[in-house]
C-alpha cells in the first residue's frame, strides 16, 4: 500500500516532468545545483504579516527540498531561471517536502 509521503513524492515529481523548466540553484558557499524541473512562477502571491497585511507579487521557484544540496535560507543563495539570476529573499516551505523560493530579481542570465 502507498503512503501518503509516497503518492505525494509521486504527485510532486509528475507534475515537475509536464510544468517544470531547468534552474540552477547557487548557494551563498558558491555550490552550483541544476534543477532540471523547478517550478517558476512570475507572480507567486504571499500576504505580508504585518500590521497592513499587504498582498504582494513577486517571482518564485518551487522545487522539492530534496533535489537541493542544503536547505534554501532566506537572503542566502541565487537562483538562475526563466532568462534571469534572482536573489532569494525568503524561503516558503510547504511542510510536504517542497518550497517556494521567493525570488527578486537581480539581472539578465550570461
Amino acid at each position: 500500500m502507498t503512503t501518503w509521503d509516497e503518492a505525494l513524492l509521486i504527485s510532486d515529481r509528475t507534475v515537475q516532468a509536464v510544468f517544470g523548466e531547468v534552474a540552477e540553484y547557487r548557494s551563498a558557499l558558491d555550490v552550483s545545483t541544476p534543477l532540471p524541473h523547478a517550478i517558476f512562477s512570475n507572480e507567486y502571491s504571499s500576504i505580508d504579516g504585518g500590521e497592513a497585511n499587504v498582498p504582494t507579487s513577486l517571482p518564485a521557484l518551487w522545487v522539492r527540498l530534496e533535489d537541493l544540496p542544503i536547505d534554501p535560507v532566506e537572503d542566502d543563495g541565487e537562483v538562475t531561471a526563466a532568462g534571469f539570476i534572482f536573489r532569494i529573499v525568503d524561503v516558503k516551505p510547504d511542510g510536504e517536502g517542497g518550497a517556494w523560493l521567493v525570488l527578486q530579481k537581480i539581472g539578465p542570465a550570461s
